[in-house]
């Protein structure tokens, strides 16, 4: 009995983590509903429609970005990002298809400057309120 349900508890628990492990890896719907995007260490901002209609303004940690070595790269996604330390003129876009981008000039480990940018991730407009849709931990 003890090992049917052990084994009927992983079954179960596989596809959950592969959920939560996709949504962080796919694209934001966020810039559907939002306009105004912007950046604001470590937030990304925006000012974003509600059910009713009504336009406010919210933020949420972009997390999972990292700056290696002049690159904008996807981390483990639970953790606020670290790039800003060593990034400027940090901007978002809507994207066109491709969804919204993090766009900044990055340093390089020699010091020099690059441009680079990277699609947000897993951010929906929830009720006026950007959200990532994963599960915590």
């Amino acid at each position: 009995m003890t090992k049917t349900f052990a084994v009927l508890a992983l079954v179960i628990s596989i596809p959950l983590a592969g959920t939560a492990l996709a949504s962080e890896h796919r694209a934001s719907t966020f810039q559907e509903t939002c306009s105004n995007l912007g950046y604001r260490a470590p937030d990304l901002t925006a000012e974003c429609k509600t059910r009713i209609g009504a336009t406010v303004f919210s933020s949420v940690a972009l997390r999972g970005i990292e700056n290696i070595d002049g690159t904008l790269r996807h981390s483990s996604g639970r953790k606020t990002g670290t790039f800003y330390k060593t990034c400027r003129d940090i901007s978002v876009s809507k994207g066109g298809k491709a969804g919204a981008r993090l766009m900044a000039e990055c340093q390089r480990i020699d010091g020099s400057w690059v441009r680079s940018s990277t699609g947000i991730r897993g951010v929906d407009n929830i009720d006026g309120n950007l959200e990532y849709r994963f599960q915590e931990n």
